[in-house]
């Protein structure tokens, strides 16, 4: 088991992180007074985090809340995969909890078979908040990339979820697993 695991931590692990807005990458704006998809910061987040032998390419795909996302937003987001796949060893994408799983399913159904790790994550509190839940959800993501096989998943709190079958659960503000028929 160990040498399997050590196979993905060789030197220059190459990431596409797709950004695509959701609460994730929330920022205020005083002038409108509330919280929008404006400005980037997750990569200042991930820059000070130690990351030794892992190379990070920032894809600013768009800057929308997840429920602005449309069918073609979600195609976009698909041929984006497909394409950072060839040049890359995994794929995080940064989405918008609200229809993160609508997303995930989409990756699943276009893409049965992918060759690498693809992993969608956000958060339910801004990064720019106190006490926000996107910069473990992001620093996990990263280091499951580098331990799963090849396929889709989302990772929140802890856990990595693979799809089909997964969703916000809002009581409990994470995400689950359904129950497939």
């Amino acid at each position: 088991m160990t040498d399997e695991l050590n196979v993905n931590f060789r030197k220059n692990f190459r990431i596409a992180l797709i950004m695509t807005g959701g609460t994730i990458a929330k920022t205020y704006d005083p002038q409108a007074a509330r919280m929008c998809n404006a400005d980037i910061t997750i990569d200042t987040y991930i820059r000070a985090q130690r990351l030794p032998g892992t190379e990070i390419r920032y894809i600013d795909l768009m800057r929308k809340d997840s429920l602005e996302i449309s069918a073609s937003d979600r195609d976009l987001i698909i041929e984006r995969v497909l394409a950072e796949s060839r040049d890359n060893d995994a794929v995080i994408i940064t989405h918008g909890t609200d229809t993160l799983a609508h997303t995930g399913e989409a990756l699943y159904q276009c893409l049965p078979a992918p060759l690498i790790p693809v992993v969608l994550t956000g958060s339910m509190i801004p990064l720019v908040v106190q006490h926000t839940d996107g910069i473990q959800n992001i620093t996990e993501a990263i280091l499951a990339c580098k331990l799963l096989p090849a396929g889709i998943y989302t990772v929140f709190h802890g856990t990595v979820l693979p799809f089909p079958g997964v969703m916000k659960d809002r009581e409990q503000m994470t995400f689950v697993r359904t129950e497939l028929a």
